[in-house]
């Protein structure tokens, strides 16, 4: 699977931001980029959250901060196979900032 969202955020202080896939009321299920700049907190950066509804989930950072009033892509893509990936691509760039493997990965309830 392959997902990509065109974004463009005109803040990156005091804001929440997810971008990917959610399960429908269902937060245990999820492939997503995730931004979160609390009021007053440190400078934040936009992490990759992988959730597969068993418990098993992980966030990470991409080490990426937006620009504000730029647009920017996020790509999430998924194989399949003995040991499946999930990986996110930020700005077209062909090397992932995160790749996540193993039962971390979603393979439903998205």
């Amino acid at each position: 699977m392959a997902y990509k969202a065109r974004v463009f955020l005109n803040l990156n202080t005091n804001i929440q931001a997810t971008v990917g896939l959610v399960g429908l009321n269902d937060p245990q299920h999820v492939l997503a980029a995730i931004y979160n700049h609390d009021p007053g907190g440190a400078d934040a950066f936009w992490n990759f959250q992988v959730a597969n509804g068993a418990g098993n989930a992980v966030t990470i950072s991409t080490g990426f901060r937006h620009t504000l009033g730029t647009w920017f892509t996020v790509k999430i893509v998924t194989e399949w196979g003995a040991t499946p990936s999930a990986k996110i691509n930020i700005n077209d760039d062909t090397t992932p900032l995160v790749t996540v493997t193993g039962a971390y990965v979603p393979d439903s309830g998205l």
